[in-house]
């Protein structure tokens, strides 16, 4: 059994080391989401604060930016109609093949069939805001997979790997009396015991959840001790530990956005767009300051013994007494709303560029075909490469791997081929953000083809240069092109083969008719 005391030193070393980006994160939640932001400082969670933060906010261009973002990034990473992924192995057999299709598919409808969707969006905002999310996968007691999204407020996260991807995460969260009794048992502390004694059922207590890789561990283990990856919980006032347990493959996705130098966390494009977003709502707030008198106006009054300006209230329907008109008169201000609008939009664009909340060239004119729409949210999928390059390491790579693991020791995959044992397959990803960057290479393939077949009746050997079918495969395979409507393997045969025979019946039929053709002729002529 693990000290509990070695886990809550291990926690507070690394809360010292995101301290220091703390109030960066509360910042960049107070000027998009403050309600997201709560609980950074005093992990006490204030909707009344929350909302006198998002009064603040008199620009929205940040929230709706990340929104649009976030919908972006969802349909282009992980499309919920669409299968995304699916695993392929070099030099594999045909019954390889049709095992790790299988196995593709009955994972792909895990996350469908699972809460993923909502769950993941939930996590790409933080992504978009903070630079980082949590993603935890787990089993339910219904061997189904199940997906939950961690506050950040609550996470410390590190990394023991050369390639620094996080395998270390600690959670701070409070349970009350009776949740604890609920969900650890006999094995909560003494201190918990006298409050639900005294009927403090709802008193807060604060927990410790560490998920850490093991240095010693058994392959393929029963027990949760002994797998490689630790799950202490800890009760932090007490300091003992109420259950120790494991996992086969680290349980959470953490992905990051723009790595800080030296640490495990990151910052995200709400960081870069600060001091625009900064801008925006100075600019809001000193328009909204100036709006009382452009509409309003604002007078010069004359004290003349009859109109006494310090009383005076001007308004419709009112009657102001004067000796004469010229005691009271409008005042021209420096007021330059144009100005204002001018610098306002410049900045807000600069925000959407931020948050690649506007590359899609404007639309002039006529309504756009369907395929030119499509060729422009390609254009806005390229753009998202880079992110999307980190995202397949950092965020699916590890969640597919999760998913795979379970629904295996599930049984859901079935027994896969004696030539599958002991060997690495790998992931091939099939989102809309990852044709698009391979969209390069679909273009240059029909342009070689094009190419083949205009020269061809110059130069005929030009086209075995070409191998047609694999060149449609490839086509095919990039564009997204769905398996049922493409002939491979034995399909391709075989209809080539009912097409060379009804050709060569036909030809058959063609020669039979030309004899018969000649025949006739023949006794004719003889007649």
């Amino acid at each position: 059994m693990t000290n509990g005391q070695n886990v809550v030193t291990r926690f507070e070393h690394m809360q010292s080391v995101r301290d220091p980006l703390v109030h960066i994160y509360q910042d960049c939640f107070d000027l998009t989401l403050p309600i997201r932001g709560e609980g950074f400082y005093s992990l006490d969670y204030s909707s009344t604060g929350a909302a006198h933060k998002q009064r603040r906010i008199l620009d929205n261009t940040a929230t709706r930016s990340l929104r649009d973002q976030v919908s972006q990034l969802q349909d282009g990473l992980t499309p919920e109609q669409v299968q995304w992924f699916d695993l392929y192995l070099n030099d594999s057999t045909d019954d390889d093949k049709r095992w790790l299709s299988n196995a593709a598919k009955v994972m792909w409808e895990s996350f469908n069939a699972s809460n993923f969707a909502s769950e993941s969006m939930e996590c790409l905002i933080d992504l978009g805001v903070a630079g980082w999310f949590v993603l935890y996968i787990f089993e339910d007691e219904f061997k189904q997979v199940q997906f939950e999204h961690w506050p950040l407020a609550q996470c410390f996260i590190a990394s023991t790997r050369r390639d620094k991807r996080i395998d270390t995460i600690y959670r701070k969260f409070p349970l009350t009396a009776a949740q604890a009794k609920h969900e650890y048992g006999d094995e909560i502390p003494q201190n918990i015991r006298e409050a639900l004694n005294n009927n403090k059922f709802n008193e807060v207590f604060w927990f410790l959840q560490a998920i850490e890789p093991r240095e010693i561990f058994a392959v393929g283990a029963k027990l949760g001790r002994n797998m490689p990856f630790a799950s202490y919980h800890v009760e932090l006032s007490s300091k003992k530990v109420v259950r120790e347990s494991g996992y086969h493959e680290f349980p959470c996705a953490v992905p990051r956005w723009l790595s800080v130098p030296a640490s495990p966390y990151a910052v995200g494009p709400t960081y870069e767009a600060f001091g625009d977003i900064g801008s925006v709502n100075e600019i809001k707030r000193l328009e909204l300051a100036n709006l009382d008198i452009a509409v309003g106006g604002m007078f010069v009054g004359v004290n003349d013994g009859i109109l006494n300006p310090r009383t005076v209230r001007l308004g419709a329907k009112r009657m102001v007494m004067a000796a004469s008109t010229d005691s009271i008169k409008p005042l021209v201000t420096g007021t330059d709303f144009r100005t204002a609008y001018i610098s306002e939009d410049r900045i807000q664009e600069q925000i959407k560029q931020t948050f690649n909340a506007n590359n899609l060239p404007p639309l002039d004119g006529q309504p756009r075909t369907a395929l030119e729409i499509s060729e422009r949210m390609n254009i806005v999928r390229k753009l998202q490469g880079p992110i999307y390059s980190r995202s397949t390491s950092e965020y699916l790579q590890p969640a597919i791997e999760r998913v795979f693991g379970l629904n295996f020791r599930a049984g859901k995959l079935g027994d896969p081929p004696q030539s599958l044992v002991n060997r690495n397959f790998s992931v091939r990803y099939l989102s809309p953000i990852a044709r698009a960057q391979r969209q390069e290479e679909s273009n240059a393939i029909k342009r070689f083809v094009a190419n083949a077949i205009e020269v061809s009746p110059v130069f005929p050997q030009a086209l075995d240069t070409v191998d047609i079918d694999q060149a449609q495969f490839l086509v095919g395979e990039i564009d997204g092109v769905p398996d049922a409507v493409i002939r491979k393997g034995k399909k391709l045969i075989e209809h080539r083969q009912r097409l060379a025979q009804a050709q060569a019946e036909a030809q058959n039929r063609a020669a039979a008719e030309e004899v018969l053709v000649e025949g006739g002729k023949k006794r004719i002529a003889q007649a």
